[in-house]
């Protein structure tokens, strides 16, 4: 594989390639337009057998594919198409859009669970599964148990269980590592649960130094080990002089990681943002100084006189990145353009060569911009540039920090509120 950051920032001209994935296969035959800075066609190239098309190109130009995973289908008697630009691409870059679904494994297992005296119900969480819940016996008959679907878990999955009591309190705990899986079979553990007496599970989340605007907190911790989330937990906290506190349940699993996603409330009915922060799950005071970006003003528009998406914001940390979609209709087609560039509050799109020409957008066209996300990330819009046409929705950002190999790390983005999906 090629380094990217390192051909990006060395080369004045190199070799851009892109990737289309369909259902985890490559897709031929899809033509791709490589276009200069100006909008200058480069190369039409189609994706050869692996889904790969290549050409050399200079900074700061365009890639751009219509129709990567269907042909031009008709609804309503309109033709309807799917245009995604890549903006500001450099040499070295090794573009990739997946689109369908990739298939996975599924397995089902019945689990026992050891009885913990008193206990009214068990939850029951696995790193490839989710959450189940399990009657408890209080103490008396037989071995809690259930059925659990699992998917692409490798042959193991780490395991955590909590009880509460009649009243619905933590009552104990166990984690329990890598438990063999396959398909069928019946797993009986036989772990000593941890008091919560004696261990409690409880820990203190705090947020500091959130903005003025902001009266509340809504957030979402995860716990998770290297084979997956185990633990998704959903709070509210409200905001007082800039600080907020929660107290949420979740037991000291040894050596698991977190991601904890922070919206502050409310919003200005334009846009809305999250901060999602990663680290060791140790980790329960979140600072939000300077970490918001500029926040949605006015609502985004196209304008074809500039053939642009443009809309203006207030103050906060520069984002990196746009990841933006407008809707055009005209008598006889109807399409959507998404376009992922580098940040301004003005996007410009390519004019496209003749083959796609249909498909600029005219001053009598209808055009609604349904999609504006904007972004800071680590490593700024080089570093995955490659990736974005692959995230569908906003939150999919947040996946990005399941594919860093720093330890620690934020993602901020900003979303168009009521944003249509794609």
């Amino acid at each position: 594989m090629v380094d990217p950051d390192a051909s990006i920032d060395a080369a004045t001209s190199g070799p851009v390639s892109l990737l289309l994935m369909m259902d985890g296969a490559p897709r031929a035959g899809i033509d791709v337009f490589f276009q200069d800075a100006s909008s200058g066609l480069v190369a039409t190239v189609a994706t050869g057998a692996d889904g790969i098309a290549r050409a050399t190109m200079e900074p700061g130009g365009f890639v751009t594919v219509v129709d990567p995973f269907f042909r031009t289908k008709a609804f309503g008697g309109q033709a309807s198409g799917d245009v995604r630009t890549f903006a500001g691409v450099k040499p070295g870059d090794q573009l990739r859009i997946d689109g369908g679904f990739v298939p996975k494994t599924g397995i089902s297992v019945n689990i026992t669970l050891p009885v913990d005296t008193n206990a009214n119900m068990y939850d029951l969480y696995t790193s490839c599964s989710g959450k189940y819940t399990v009657s408890g016996s209080g103490g008396s008959g037989s071995d809690p148990s259930t059925g659990i679907y699992m998917e692409d878990c490798g042959g193991f999955v780490d395991v955590l269980v909590q009880t509460t009591d009649f009243n619905a309190m933590p009552l104990g705990w166990f984690y329990h590592p890598n438990v063999a899986v396959s398909d069928g079979a019946n797993i009986v553990l036989t772990d000593t649960y941890n008091l919560e007496s004696a261990m409690p599970s409880n820990v203190t989340m705090t947020f500091s130094n959130v903005p003025a605007p902001y009266t509340g907190l809504a957030f979402t911790n995860v716990t998770g080990s290297m084979r997956g989330p185990i633990l998704e937990l959903l709070y509210a906290t409200n905001v007082t002089a800039g600080a907020g506190t929660q107290v949420v349940s979740r037991p000291p699993v040894t050596n698991a990681f977190s991601v904890t996603a922070t919206h502050p409330t409310p919003t200005n009915n334009i846009g809305s943002q999250f901060v999602i922060d990663w680290g060791l799950a140790s980790t329960v005071a979140f600072d939000l100084s300077g970490a918001l970006l500029p926040l949605y003003s006015t609502v985004p528009e196209y304008t074809a006189a500039n053939h642009s998406i443009a809309w203006t914001a207030g103050t906060g940390a520069a984002p990196d990145l746009v990841i933006t979609k407008v809707y055009a209709q005209r008598d006889t087609m109807s399409w959507r353009w998404r376009v992922v560039a580098p940040y301004a509050q003005a996007v410009v799109l390519p004019v496209l060569p003749t083959a796609l020409a249909a498909y600029n957008i005219l001053a009598t066209d209808s055009a609604t911009v349904d999609e504006l996300t904007t972004a800071k990330v680590p490593g700024g819009y080089d570093a995955v540039r490659a990736r974005l046409h692959s995230l569908l929705y906003p939150e999919d950002l947040e996946d990005l920090a399941a594919g860093t190999t720093t330890p620690t790390g934020r993602i901020v983005y900003e979303r168009l509120e009521n944003q249509v999906q794609f």
